[in-house]
């Protein structure tokens, strides 16, 4: 068992708090798009216009959170947030990139607890940096970050705001997913050589700070039982030698810029990767230095979530770092590098859909999930870099309470938390 950390508060200098504060100029708000709630959902609106101090307010990076693909947390599930919905639990009030409200049910009275949030609002920030500045001024009650280390700096002004540290479901990795269409990243040896390239366990134990594990070559941790065994997976270990044999052997050589070319094409590539987040930069310019050695130039392009969305979903990308849960489950590998649809991947290989296609024979699941795995990585399909162990979930208790279930040992749903100190803001 994996030792877990105490996360540590220590001093975060004024002089950087004030920094924060300056940056986060409260920008003109985008008009809101408004739904069609009932008439019993206006007298509610009326009752709370101009007023916080019944609303949860829950704090959201751009950089990580698409505005047009978030859920909701309640009693009775999890449901998605879209534009316009006005159903039996809540309905939303504005939807646009900068701010989500809506509007609980339970507000109206027939199962309402004197406390509870009447309204969650959803507000986000460009930067970390930003996020926590706000939480430091009382103007959001949650949020989730990260980075162990920067969750750490918190002023002794801010004692109020408690890091509760939340195990990272298992099989979460943060990875590089190649657009195989591409003319130099569908080339298996390109692939293969940028993996051999990074020094995966630099990034654990530097930026990280040991808060990790080094993935071996595929989306499941050692520790699963579907993990691969018997050297069915090349677990890609930093060897640049390697790599760089592999190259040569290939037909690439260095040349007048101090980067490799083959045939009149560049060994060149953009890299794109979550804005606003310090770690995911700090990640980012790690693997361009590793490649930079190497040869190897990687433009680094860091963007919101939505557009990081819309160019996967268009294809129109070169390579993203990104982090991925998988379930121990077949399918769930299939859809997610296959499926014709659902993928952005859209991984085309014959041996891969066959395997996949096992399953309808009545073929143990285990043993197609150990498969699926060995193609992906004998083909490199993406460069699996890491298993984070730990997201820090930032509660403030001077404003809500009754957040945290100790029974399950997690957080209760958001309409079962209870506001306790609620200023106008």
């Amino acid at each position: 068992m994996k030792n877990r950390p105490w996360v540590i508060v220590q001093i975060f200098p004024r002089a950087f708090l004030l920094l924060q504060l300056a940056a986060q100029l409260i920008p003109g708000w985008m008009a809101s798009a408004r739904s069609q709630p009932r008439p019993q959902d206006l007298r509610i609106i009326q009752q709370n216009r101009g007023a916080e101090n019944n609303a949860l307010v829950v704090g959201l990076l751009s950089g990580r959170d698409d505005y047009r693909d978030l859920a909701i947390p309640l009693t009775q599930g999890r449901f998605e947030i879209h534009k316009g919905d006005n159903n039996r639990f809540f309905f939303v009030r504005s939807h646009t990139p900068e701010r989500i409200e809506l509007f609980l049910r339970h507000a109206e009275g027939s199962n309402g607890v004197p406390g509870r949030p009447e309204r969650v609002i959803f507000r986000f920030f460009e930067s970390d940096y930003k996020l926590l500045a706000a939480m430091v001024l009382d103007q959001i009650d949650y949020a989730v970050l990260r980075d162990r280390s920067f969750v750490a700096n918190i002023s002794r002004d801010t004692t109020n705001i408690y890091p509760l540290p939340v195990r990272v479901p298992d099989n979460t990795v943060t990875m590089i997913a190649f657009n195989l269409r591409h003319p130099l990243l569908r080339q298996k040896v390109v692939r293969q050589a940028i993996s051999y390239c990074i020094k995966r366990r630099t990034i654990v134990e530097d930026i990280l700070h040991g808060q990790g594990v080094v993935a071996k070559g595929s989306p499941y941790d050692e520790d699963s039982p579907y993990y691969p065994r018997g050297g069915a997976i090349r677990s890609y270990n930093y060897d640049p030698r390697t790599a760089m044999a592999m190259l040569e052997k290939a037909g690439w050589k260095k040349g007048q810029e101090s980067i490799l070319e083959r045939r009149g094409r560049k060994f060149r590539f953009t890299l794109i990767f979550e804005r606003g987040i310090r770690l995911e930069e700090e990640i980012a310019r790690h693997i361009k230095h590793d490649l930079n050695r190497r040869f190897i130039d990687v433009a680094l392009l860091a963007l919101p979530k939505s557009e990081i969305n819309d160019r996967l979903a268009a294809g129109t990308y070169d390579a993203v770092l990104m982090e991925q849960h998988f379930d121990e489950s077949a399918r769930e590998l299939y859809e997610f590098f296959a499926h014709p649809e659902r993928s952005f991947i859209r991984l085309k290989d014959r041996s891969f859909d066959q395997t996949y296609g096992l399953l309808r024979t009545g073929v143990d699941e285990k043993h197609v999930l150990g498969r699926l795995q060995a193609i992906l990585n004998q083909k490199n399909i993406a460069t699996f870099l890491f298993f984070r162990w730990y997201d820090y979930h930032l509660i403030n208790r001077d404003q809500i309470d009754n957040y945290f279930d100790p029974t399950l040992g997690r957080l209760k749903p958001y309409d079962q938390w209870l506001l306790i100190k609620k200023d106008s803001r």
